[in-house]
Formats: C-alpha cells, structure tokens, sequence
C-alpha cells in the first residue's frame, strides 16, 4: 500500500493512537492523509513520534485537526528530516 487516506473520519486522539502503532510497523507507506479528523494535541505527538520511527513515510497531511499548529509543529520538526516551515 502506497497511499492511505483516512481523511474526514472522525479519528480523534484515540484513532489517532491505533494509526501511529500501525505506522510503526507500515514498511510500505509513502503517503498518510489524515486531515479533518478532530485530532488534538496527544493524537499528533503520537502520530510524529511514530513517524520518527517509520522509514517509508515520506508525506503525512494532518491539517484541519484540532490541535494547535505551536503544539505539534515542534514534534514534527523533531521527527521529519527536514526542517518544515512555520504555520502561519
């Protein structure tokens, strides 16, 4: 699987959870759309912790959650490898 969108599914934290363990295991993920699904703060920071992990994943689209773009943004600098630019 290249390209998984679970987009406007209502995810929140708890989903956000059970992705991040599958992401930690996903070897053939490129592309992880996950925007407007009411994810907030704990979700986010599990899903880039997870991605820090995950070697294969190359795009994650989390825009349009709940959480705020202070909170998460240093999480997924912290994981991506490179530097993404600050949220307006």
């Amino acid at each position: 699987m290249k390209v998984l969108n679970l987009s406007q599914n209502n995810i929140k934290d708890k989903g956000a959870f059970v992705i991040a363990e599958f992401i930690r295991k996903a070897r053939c993920l490129g592309t992880l759309q996950l925007h407007w699904n009411k994810i907030r703060a704990a979700g986010s920071i599990e899903l880039a912790r997870a991605i820090k992990v995950n070697e294969t994943v190359k795009i994650l689209d989390v825009s349009f959650n709940s959480f705020t773009s202070g909170c998460s943004t240093h999480y997924l600098n912290d994981a991506s490898k490179t530097a993404l630019p600050p949220v307006p």
